[in-house]
């Protein structure tokens, strides 16, 4: 029982923020990680890659040295969040440039030569008109009908990356690998029928602390690919054991499942009912 309002945390005054315990450093490493990984399962998502099946690297690459420095520390975290057995994070001297004529600012202001200068800009190198313009400058374009100045007004610079499959993000360009090797689909197959087996689990009110005994009946190919990863297999679902059978018993509620091209069937029951 409350003796007064102050025991209570809800009655609580809220506390003054303190911007001298804010660590800048921690925050940004937090940024850059979040970041990464967001921009990682983007792309297994674009790839088609559920997080469930592992891949086989995931490449980062970008032109800062910081950020280089703080996600090659922290790439094992950034590879557990993202599902990636190993995180590459590359330095990059530089990125692609391209640049892009902005037509509703060219439009009105240069009316009849406006279509020239557009594809003049386009046809030009993107790296001298960004460096005349990051230096406060204007860029001369060079046309048939003459040579016209334009400001970062007229124009777009933008990165691009030449590597197949690579987006970008707020620190650099991002990729999955998302070609699948026969032995990463057989840990994704596992993953997936280690998923169904827990669900089988729940729907019987049984606990993840309660053994189990699993019986499955499948193609010999797909028994195989089991009994590759038995003992680990056996000890994700928490089973006494795993029995292959060629038919379910009848005594068990049998679960028909089609995971990844395969046809099989499982039960699940408690050692000793």
């Amino acid at each position: 029982m409350l003796k007064s309002v102050d025991d209570s945390v809800s009655m609580q005054k809220w506390p003054k923020r303190k911007p001298e315990l804010i660590n800048k450093e921690l925050e940004s490493t937090f940024d850059m990680v979040k970041e990464s990984i967001s921009a990682l399962l983007n792309n297994r998502e674009a790839a088609k890659v559920p997080l469930r099946w592992p891949v086989k690297q995931a490449l980062i690459e970008t032109t800062s040295d910081e950020v280089y420095n703080t996600l090659s520390r922290m790439s094992d975290i950034i590879g557990d969040y993202t599902n990636s057995k190993e995180v590459l994070v590359k330095k990059v001297s530089s990125v692609g440039l391209e640049a892009k004529p902005q037509f509703q600012r060219i439009g009105p202001e240069f009316k009849q030569n406006a279509s020239f200068i557009a594809k003049s800009i386009t046809e030009a190198n993107p790296e001298e008109i960004k460096a005349a313009l990051d230096s406060g400058g204007k860029y001369a374009v060079h046309t048939e009908k003459g040579v016209f100045d334009i400001g970062p007004e007229h124009v777009i610079i933008s990165e691009f990356n030449t590597s197949e499959g690579m987006k970008k993000f707020k620190y650099g360009y991002a990729k999955v690998d998302s070609e699948i090797s026969s032995e990463l689909a057989d840990e994704a197959f596992l993953r997936e029928l280690e998923r169904r087996i827990q669900m089988e689990r729940k729907a019987e009110g049984l606990k993840r602390s309660d053994k189990i005994e699993a019986y499955i009946s499948a193609d010999d190919d797909t028994v195989s690919t089991i009994r590759k990863f038995y003992e680990q297999f056996a000890k994700d679902i928490n089973a006494k054991k795993v029995e292959f059978v060629p038919e379910i018993p009848e005594s068990l509620k049998q679960v028909p499942l089609e995971l990844m091209d395969a046809k099989l069937r499982i039960a699940i029951k408690k050692p000793g009912m």
